[in-house]
């Protein structure tokens, strides 16, 4: 069989870097230079043990612009003498900074974004107090604290209102400081001059993406960067033009893929624009295996339906204790359009959230925050992910998934495909398929005949193991998404069973299920075992009731999907014959329990694998998971139609 073309083959490794600093394959968010200017900064400090949200930081004499002379700013920043401009339209000051050192980020020694004429003689000062520390209750939807500059006449010059994300805690007595800013000018309009990051406002113009470089410089041995890449870069926009809403353009967003690397291999790197200069520090990362029967991860990661809740950080921290050498999300990352374009929570529900709203928002500075939240794990780790339906994200001109499209790139070319919905790659001897749920999957569209054509290509003696993933199940015993994409099943399964696909992940639903191996609703050994692992701790909470429970079976319209058609089915044979919903646990649900979570599969050869779900809770047990089990290939006695 002709190999497939992936991520990793015999000749090459490929890695893809993507944005500003510290970025593997998926990025996070949007300029090369540093934040030191954000007028909107949705930010979360990094995470520690102790602490799910530490206290910002700030300098004992409180933060202080000495016009344009921010305390922590460089020497060749503070040599400047500047004064601000009445209408201060010098975006950003002490107060983001005091975020940014909280958020490790760096700053830059030029401040082109300043608004300020050039005099030696100036005495005018803004003055901002530092953050309080502590004793701050959280409060939904409201001002967290105000801070305002003024001159030295005392007039106002500009206001920082400071929110507190309802999601950072469950705890109503958490006084964690993590917060939102939202910079205002004295008449109450959100500041928008920029220079290479994202901006929110009612008119928007979109950055220059050549102001700057994306460049990538590694090597081998610490300090050494033997080797250089320069890639592309690339700016979206979110567009509401309705009254009482605001558009939103991103930062600069950076690509750049290195290929040639050595498997197996550890590389240290450094990103960014070295023009400035703005390079970010040195990190590390090691290379996939080549494919192989005999060579796979050391673990790989799965997890889904993620956000950013204080649920999110338990998630993360504790798939990062477990070490992982990839990481694939099942969609749905940050759930940006759960909230208004104001930065104000919405709800779980388009009708609660936006009643009156000709459109569904979306606050799309949750993006950067989920990228600088995520950093500490994929600047060091592979990620590989797939749309979910809180990517759709539809503007007014049609456009949908911009946001998914623009800041990640994945091998869709290197596959084959033509879309970034649906894509494959190798991971040593592992070879994934992903699938998109939410562009079209009939069996005479353009993703069945890629998807056709790839599995044509797998050769099991190099890649024995064969996984898909999707973001909805198509096997699923919880009420919520009850088979939702019935459809969708019906159009591809078969051609994944004929391939005999080993694991199929999905998401969606906020819980953890495992079924036993299955095809058309009939136990079947040589079917794929599905796992549903939308458990990642978003804001829409666990899901909690079962199709089987009394009075819990959904109606067969209630789960419709956004996209695509609704084909509900009932049951034929069985103990559910006839009916819509079983009246217990069905058969092939080997396993479900609500509870956030993460899970990791260990590929010991080409027949074992074991797969390990691990609690949020279970972080604060020893060596204590929530479900575990063998996954054994029979290839002999499940030989592949489609091969034989």
């Amino acid at each position: 069989m002709e190999k497939k073309k992936s991520v990793s083959n015999h000749e090459e490794n490929r890695l893809l870097l993507s944005s500003t600093t510290k970025k593997i394959v998926g990025f996070v968010d949007g300029s090369t230079r540093s934040k030191s200017s954000v007028a909107f900064l949705g930010g979360y400090p990094r995470r520690s043990k102790s602490s799910t949200f530490p206290e910002f930081q700030s300098t004992p004499s409180g933060l202080r612009c000495d016009c344009c002379e921010i305390t922590g700013v460089d020497a060749k920043m503070k040599e400047k003498k500047r004064r601000c401009s009445k209408g201060f339209r010098f975006t950003m000051a002490s107060i983001v900074l005091t975020t940014i050192q909280r958020l490790g980020l760096h700053q830059r020694n030029k401040r082109e974004d300043q608004v300020c004429e050039e005099e030696e003689e100036s005495e005018s000062q803004c003055l901002l107090p530092p953050p309080r520390k502590g004793g701050m209750s959280r409060s939904t939807d409201k001002i967290k604290r105000t801070v305002q500059w003024t001159d030295n006449k005392g007039d106002n010059l500009a206001e920082v209102l400071v929110y507190e994300p309802s999601e950072v805690s469950d705890s109503d007595d958490d006084d964690s400081d993590a917060c939102i800013c939202t910079i205002m000018t004295s008449d109450k309009k959100p500041v928008q001059k920029r220079d290479c990051d994202a901006v929110v406002g009612k008119n928007v113009k979109p950055l220059d993406a050549t102001l700057v470089s994306s460049e990538v410089w590694y090597g081998k041995e610490k300090g050494k960067y033997t080797l250089k890449k320069k890639g592309n870069a690339t700016v979206y926009s979110q567009l509401y033009p309705f009254d009482g809403l605001l558009n939103y353009t991103s930062g600069i967003i950076h690509h750049v893929l290195i290929d040639g690397l050595e498997p197996g291999t550890k590389y240290y790197y450094r990103c960014g624009d070295s023009s400035v200069p703005a390079m970010s520090e040195e990190i590390s990362f090691e290379t996939l295996p080549l494919p192989s029967k005999d060579s796979y991860p050391h673990r790989i990661a799965f997890v889904g339906d993620l956000g950013l809740t204080s649920n999110t950080t338990t998630t993360i921290d504790h798939l990062m204790d477990n070490d992982p050498s990839l990481v694939v999300i099942v969609g749905d990352l940050t759930y940006a359009n759960q909230y208004r374009t104001t930065g104000g929570k919405g709800a779980s529900c388009f009708s609660c959230s936006f009643p009156d709203a000709p459109i569904r928002e979306t606050y799309q500075p949750r993006w950067d925050a989920w990228g600088r939240f995520m950093e500490p794990l994929i600047s060091k780790v592979p990620m590989m992910v797939i749309e979910g339906n809180h990517e759709i994200e539809p503007q007014a001109s049609g456009v949908t998934f911009k946001s998914y499209s623009e800041r990640f790139a994945v091998p869709s070319t290197e596959s084959g495909s033509n879309s970034n919905f649906y894509y494959s790659f190798d991971a040593g001897g592992v070879h994934f398929v992903m699938l998109g749920a939410y562009v079209d999957y009939n069996q005479t569209g353009a993703q069945s005949a890629w998807l056709k054509e790839d599995l044509s290509k797998v050769n099991r003696a190099v890649t024995p193991w064969l996984v898909a993933t999707m973001h909805p199940p198509w096997y699923n015993s919880y009420s919520s998404h009850y088979q939702e994409f019935e459809c969708m099943r019906q159009e591809m399964e078969e051609l994944l069973y004929q391939h005999r696909v080993d694991i199929i992940f999905a998401g969606h639903v906020h819980a953890y299920e495992r079924m036993n191996r299955i095809y058309n609703y009939k136990l079947d050994p040589c079917g794929a075992v599905y796992i549903t692992i939308g458990d990642g701790g978003n804001i829409e909470k666990v899901d909690v009731d079962f199709a089987d429970d009394p009075g819990k079976c959904p109606s067969p319209g209630d789960n419709v999907p956004e996209m695509g058609g609704s084909c509900p089915l009932n049951f034929t044979s069985g103990p559910a014959k006839g009916k819509f919903c079983w009246d217990r646990q069905p058969d092939w649900s080997a396993f479900r329990e609500s509870s956030f979570g993460h899970g990791i599969l260990e590929v010991m050869n080409s027949t074992y694998a074991l797969w390990t779900w691990h609690r949020n809770q279970d972080v604060y047990k020893d060596d204590s998971y929530g479900d575990q089990i063998y996954i054994v290939r029979q290839p002999i006695l499940c030989i592949s139609p489609a091969t034989s």
